[in-house]
């Protein structure tokens, strides 16, 4: 049985159809296969961000833990060398004490002698 001119007409746009639905979904696999790509990328970058992060909150910690010992250190020298600053000053006044004494007696004992 031949084939009617309508009948032909639709057949063939039915078959291009096809082939343009065909091709759309090529195009479409090509892009979910694209977008898969580039979200395996970025989950990977991902990851090593994340790692970078751990790493360097790691060492914050560390820097911070080594701050406060140094802060402790030198808190507890600054309060050393105040005790000593402290004991010096008192030495000296009694140092100058002794020597005024030592002076007034000096003087006295001259005056005495005389």
């Amino acid at each position: 049985m031949p084939i009617a001119p309508n009948d032909y007409a639709a057949l063939m746009r039915m078959v291009r159809d096809t082939e343009s639905f065909q091709l759309e979904i090529h195009k479409l696999k090509t892009q979910i296969k694209q977008l898969e790509s580039q979200l395996l990328e970025a989950n990977n970058t991902i990851t090593a961000l994340k790692k970078e992060i751990l790493e360097k909150d790691s060492l914050i910690e560390d820097m911070r833990k080594r701050y406060e010992k140094a802060v402790k250190e030198m808190t507890e020298k600054l309060r050393q060398q105040e005790a000593q600053n402290a004991n010096l000053r008192r030495t000296l006044l009694e140092k100058e004490k002794e020597l005024e004494e030592e002076k007034s007696k000096g003087l006295l004992g001259r005056i005495i002698k005389k």
